[in-house]
């Protein structure tokens, strides 16, 4: 005796039913299921309004039964804001902090350039080092200016022809090629 596995009658036609309707309906069955989804997809913000009203509305039921319940949340609540405000306030504390460091640091700055403007070093000193020695007093700086480029351009220059030189202009190929 051997042992075949042999597809049950009942699957078999069960199959061929639902093949044979997807070969006849197949195109009504796509769009119907393109305009549930688009119908799902526009009504779905108002169906979440309804259930959340619905929830609220629930409770708002248990709340009128449960007094208790509802000063319990109360409190709950409460304590997170005065923990999210007593955060807040210690930020804006660390923040003025700062703000009062930078202030005096830009008032000692001030304060250093008029004590320089006072010792004839100049109000605003735009020079690279911040604390200029004073044995440098000679008057002659050691520092040369950088040397300004030649930029004038030829005379028959002309910027649309091309002609700027070098290996990167562009020629056309001929049209005919050459031979013999």
């Amino acid at each position: 005796m051997t042992l075949q596995n042999e597809t049950p009658p009942i699957l078999a036609s069960n199959f061929s039913i639902i093949v044979g309707v997807i070969e006849q309906y197949g195109w009504f069955l796509l769009i119907g299921c393109i305009l549930v989804m688009y119908l799902y997809n526009k009504y779905k913000p108002t169906l979440m309004k309804m259930k959340q009203n619905h929830e609220d509305w629930k409770e708002a039921e248990i709340n009128k039964k449960d007094p208790d319940r509802v000063h319990k949340v109360q409190l709950s609540m409460e304590q997170a804001r005065l923990k999210l405000q007593q955060q807040v306030n210690v930020d804006s504390e660390k923040r003025k902090e700062a703000d009062l460091k930078r202030e005096e640091a830009q008032r000692q700055k001030k304060i250093e350039e008029w004590e320089n403007h006072q010792q004839g070093r100049g109000y605003h000193n735009k020079s690279r080092f911040s604390n200029p020695s004073p044995d440098n007093d000679s008057g002659s700086n050691n520092t040369s200016k950088p040397k300004k480029k030649n930029t004038t351009m030829k005379s028959d220059f002309n910027a649309l022809s091309g002609d700027g030189g070098g290996s990167c202009s562009y020629r056309p190929s001929s049209r005919f090629s050459g031979g013999g």
